[in-house]
């Protein structure tokens, strides 16, 4: 129903504007309490994702009654079948990002659709160990691929355009940086 909704508003605005000449695309931002991503591993075990899940990859999540089979689901895939519920995550949300990348490019061929990562990364979700990760020696892209978003996936998308996220230090450590710039600067 989201993504239905998220392609019916994409569709409006492209059929309203498509025509003006300051239209070059549609833009929307990714970020850690936005729709356009998955908000973490701890979500996504209902019936009707885990169907389409083994259906999919012909693999079995084993089975339980009641409310017992959503802790079982969620051991199984986030443990001996991690790669595969991660992969296929990305893959499902690399489809709907295709489809609204067809949505702007059908009106108008020369228009992008543009993933806005840019603070992606920065957010209060705990799942976001931002700096545990870093600290591990890992890219900030392990964080992103639970959330459903692998960016080598839209790296042949001529449609498609992706600002990664970025970080940056703090408010005063970006201050002082800008000070000594400032100071140290010698025409």
């Amino acid at each position: 129903r989201v993504q239905k909704a998220m392609l019916d508003v994409v569709s409006e605005l492209v059929d309203r504007y498509h025509t003006h000449p300051s239209f070059h695309g549609v833009s929307v931002e990714l970020s850690s309490n936005g729709f356009m991503q998955l908000p973490g591993l701890n979500w996504g075990y209902d019936d009707k994702t885990i169907h389409r899940f083994e259906k999919a990859t012909g693999l079995r999540v084993p089975t339980a009654s009641g409310t017992d089979r959503f802790k079982k689901r969620y051991e199984f895939l986030t443990k001996q079948a991690r790669s595969a519920w991660v992969e296929w995550r990305c893959a499902e949300l690399a489809r709907f990002h295709r489809q609204l990348a067809h949505v702007v490019t059908s009106r108008k061929s020369t228009a992008k659709f543009i993933l806005a990562g840019r603070r992606l990364l920065r957010g209060n979700n705990p799942d976001d160990s931002l700096f545990e990760t870093l600290k591990a020696g890992h890219q900030p892209s392990r964080l992103l691929a639970p959330k459903g978003l692998n960016f080598n996936l839209y790296k042949d998308e001529d449609r498609f355009v992706v600002l990664r996220p970025s970080l940056w230090a703090s408010p005063d450590r970006m201050l002082q940086h800008a000070l000594d710039e400032t100071v140290n600067y010698s025409p």
